[in-house]
């Protein structure tokens, strides 16, 4: 459980424009953050398919 492991991952998922990645991508646009603006405690463990994502509840609030 690596934190810049996700935090690649996740760059990935945004680049590729999946559905995760395009939510994440567009709340991150809203609030004219990037990546590197999130804390690391939202990537501190892995989420399992079907989970809500520790991102998009850090962003949400």
């Amino acid at each position: 459980m690596n934190i810049a492991t996700q935090r690649k991952y996740l760059r990935q998922q945004i680049m590729q424009k999946t559905k995760l990645g395009l939510k994440i991508g567009e709340m991150l646009y809203e609030r004219k953050l990037t990546l590197d603006d999130l804390p690391d405690k939202v990537f501190a463990t892995w989420r399992n398919p079907g989970e809500r994502d520790r991102v998009s509840d850090f962003l949400q609030k």
